[in-house]
C-alpha cells in the first residue's frame, strides 16, 4: 500500500495541466478572434431587446436588425428592417443610444462616448423596449 500511493501522487501530477510543445512555438495559435463555429445567426428585436436565434420557426417582429450572436454579444450584419422613427405618443420614453453589441442603453447626458454599431433612438421606461430614431451607426461622431 505504501508504494502504491506515491505512484498514483506521481500520476496525477504528470496530468496536471495542459502543455504544449515548445518546440512548436507553444501550443495552437488562433487566428480569427471568434471562428464561424462559435457565431449563430439571428436577430434583435426592438420592441423589448430581445435576441433570437435564425433556427426559430417564428418570424421577427419589426423593427429587428439581423446579424450574429457570438455568446451573450450581437454582432450587427445590416441595417434596421422596419420602421424608424419617434415613439408612439403616450409614452414614458428617455432619450439616448443603444450600444448594440451589449444592448446597453446610455441617456444622452451620459459622458460615455459612443461605441459601434450603434443607435440613436428611445427606450421605453415602462417595457425597457427601444424605438430606434436613426439606422445603424457604423462609426463613431
Amino acid at each position: 500500500m505504501r508504494r502504491i500511493i506515491p505512484f498514483l501522487l506521481l500520476s496525477i501530477a504528470a496530468c496536471g495541466g495542459p502543455s504544449a510543445p515548445e518546440d512548436q512555438g507553444g501550443g495552437a495559435v488562433i487566428v480569427d478572434r471568434h471562428p464561424a463555429s462559435q457565431r449563430s445567426a439571428g436577430w434583435l428585436e426592438f420592441k423589448d431587446l430581445s435576441g433570437h436565434m435564425a433556427t426559430e420557426e417564428r418570424k421577427p417582429i419589426e423593427p429587428y436588425v439581423l446579424g450574429e450572436w457570438v455568446g451573450g454579444h450581437f454582432d450587427a450584419t445590416g441595417e434596421i428592417i422596419g420602421n424608424v422613427g419617434s415613439p408612439p405618443r403616450g409614452r414614458n420614453v428617455s432619450r439616448g443610444w443603444l450600444d448594440l453589441r451589449t444592448r446597453a442603453f446610455y441617456p444622452t447626458s451620459s459622458s460615455r462616448p459612443r461605441t459601434t454599431p450603434f443607435i440613436d433612438g428611445f427606450r421605453d421606461d415602462d417595457t425597457g423596449g427601444f424605438y430606434p430614431l436613426s439606422n445603424v451607426s457604423w462609426k463613431a461622431p
